[in-house]
């Protein structure tokens, strides 16, 4: 049996323009929240779009075919290229294979290709190479990426790197909010049919949380080091955003600032690791710079 995967929701192919920069300026004479409106998500996430990569997954178990699409971006590290995701998530995919119920039907990377009939590059699963930080401290995964692998997945033109300039001087940075990267469990269809999956990239606003914050509504916020962030709706937008947690981990939590030349400027804050569900909606998320030093290392 094969299966195909495709990415649908997000135009894969567009960039920011000038008349993108011009309704953020607008945006920002007028309205001191312009950073949540949804349109401003929508400029961030067509400047970070090509630096996604997620991983698609379809397996039997028992009668059931079941679809799932784990988030992550790619960075590049002295030459070497990453996937970078959530450290339970790798847990998640290298017990897949063993299960004595499951059975791997496909599992693919998303390259953001938009080429009519292109096939997305095939990965194997059940020789993942990846080196991870304790899911009780940082919660964030290394994947190493092949060099016959890697050349593929960029090949495609869908996919370039991140690269030290996005997370370098993350401490220095003053951003004026927060938006987390990812797939959403809720927006993953399968057609068992056609053997196809689609979903949809999801860009949502959060506003960071200090320690007293946290204290207020219950949380003990044990990990300092960690980001802490509280969904919120869009502005003018009396509903949060429909989220379904699972999918969402491993994506990047991303800052944004206003800049005069692009409308915005995103640091690469953290990777998303966990969460705290209603009545509040807290994102917790490994800081991206205390770790990546140990990518640097000749033996990462």
């Amino acid at each position: 049996m094969t299966s195909h995967s495709k990415q649908k929701g997000t135009d894969l192919s567009s960039r920011v323009t000038l008349s993108h920069k011009d309704s953020i300026r607008r945006l920002q004479l007028d309205h001191p929240d312009w950073w949540c409106y949804r349109s401003t998500s929508e400029v961030l996430i067509r400047q970070f779009v090509e630096h996604v990569l997620a991983l698609s997954v379809n397996y039997r178990r028992g009668d059931d075919i079941i679809a799932e699409v784990y988030s992550g971006f790619v960075v590049e590290i002295t030459e070497r290229f990453f996937w970078v995701t959530a450290a339970h998530v790798v847990n998640e995919l290298q017990a897949l294979p063993k299960h004595p119920n499951i059975e791997i039907i496909s599992a693919r990377w998303w390259d953001n290709c938009t080429e009519a009939g292109a096939e997305t590059v095939p990965m194997d699963i059940g020789s993942i190479d990846a080196f991870a930080f304790d899911e009780s401290e940082s919660d964030i995964a290394f994947v190493r990426l092949g060099v016959l692998e890697a050349t593929n997945i960029l090949s495609a033109g869908g996919i370039t790197p991140l690269t030290e300039k996005a997370w370098r001087s993350e401490e220095a940075a003053e951003p004026v909010g927060h938006y987390l990267v990812g797939f959403a469990h809720q927006d993953v269809k399968l057609d068992s049919r056609a053997h196809t999956v689609e979903s949809s990239l999801g860009c949502i606003p959060i506003q960071e949380m200090n320690s007293s914050d946290l204290r207020d509504i219950g949380i003990s916020g044990d990990d300092r080091t960690a980001f802490y962030g509280e969904i919120i709706p869009f502005s003018g937008e009396p509903r949060l955003p429909e989220l379904d947690v699972k999918g969402m981990s491993g994506g990047p939590v991303l800052s944004i600032e206003p800049s005069e030349h692009k409308g915005l400027v995103y640091r690469l804050v953290g990777v998303q690791s966990k969460w705290f569900l209603p009545p509040h909606r807290i994102v917790v998320a490994g800081r991206f710079h205390r770790v990546v030093e140990a990518a640097r290392q000749p033996s990462a």
